[in-house]
């Protein structure tokens, strides 16, 4: 139950891992990536522990709770509790298949396909109207037509309860299903989709489901707030956290200092 052992005595030390293994093609992919961006990478962590990073309290990691981060083309799940991350996943299904599935559906672009899912989309079907209508404009037209409101959100629905059905598969393969009090909190950018938080909470059984966005304060509260910011929010404490984290400016300006200072005012630390 030791969770910070640095500085304490005793004779024997043991510890339980939880391992992230990654191909290495991929790995120097993103780290040739971010030099060409003209930086220097200090390190990584797995998305799934970043998102949770960023929307979870120190008390939801310690109870015990899952974090779903529902992206453009995987769905990250991390489950957390005592305090440490216990299990992680990424589901190759997101966002984006749902659009895709509208574009394919309806004969439509991707552009609109997008719009419809964005304006008028619905994760449950079952909360639109019959006779809710909104203009579609297809392939082979260049007027648009009206059509169900219901259909579309008929094929949001379908795609989206893919996605539920996989993350409780991941859950009862963690074995803590049953054991997560804190629940599940969705986040990613794919989870501002109307209706997803009800959806989740039909798929995930025994566990309530929530929206849960970055827990930002201050002047980047509203940029940094949206679901869609969780992991890259997460990324930014965990960096500001590490205990042996060494901050250098990367291209010699001066005010580096200032500015690592105003991002931990971000999550409400000393400066």
């Amino acid at each position: 139950g030791v969770s910070r052992p640095v500085g304490l005595n005793g004779s024997r030390l043991e510890v339980m891992t939880h391992v992230i293994t990654g191909q290495t093609t991929h790995v120097q992919n993103v780290e040739r990536t971010v030099q060409a961006a003209g930086r220097q990478l200090d390190g990584m962590a797995v998305g799934a522990l970043a998102s949770g990073l960023g929307v979870l309290s120190s008390d939801a990691m310690d109870i015990g709770c899952v974090v779903v981060d529902i992206g453009g083309s995987t769905t990250d799940v991390a489950i957390f509790t005592g305090g440490a991350i216990a299990y992680t996943a990424t589901i190759p299904i997101g966002a984006g298949h749902v659009t895709s599935d509208i574009a394919t559906l309806l004969k439509t672009t991707t552009e609109e396909a997008e719009r419809l899912k964005i304006a008028h989309g619905c994760a449950l079907a079952s909360m639109v109207g019959n006779d809710d209508t909104v203009e579609l404009t297809q392939l082979e037209s260049d007027a648009p037509r009206p059509m169900q409101r219901r259909v579309l959100c008929e094929i949001c629905e379908s795609r989206m309860r893919e996605i539920g059905g996989f993350i409780q598969n991941h859950i009862e393969r963690s074995g803590m299903n049953g054991l997560l009090p804190g629940g599940a909190l969705i986040t990613g950018g794919g989870s501002q989709l109307y209706g997803t938080e009800g959806l989740m909470s039909d798929c995930l059984r025994h566990i309530k489901a929530r929206a849960a966005q970055p827990k930002v304060v201050g002047a980047a509260a509203r940029a940094a707030g949206n679901p869609g910011m969780a992991c890259a929010v997460g990324l930014a404490r965990y960096s500001l956290e590490s205990d042996d984290q060494e901050f250098a400016p990367v291209s010699g300006n001066s005010s580096w200092k200032d500015k690592i200072r105003t991002l931990k005012s971000m999550f409400g630390g000393k400066s």
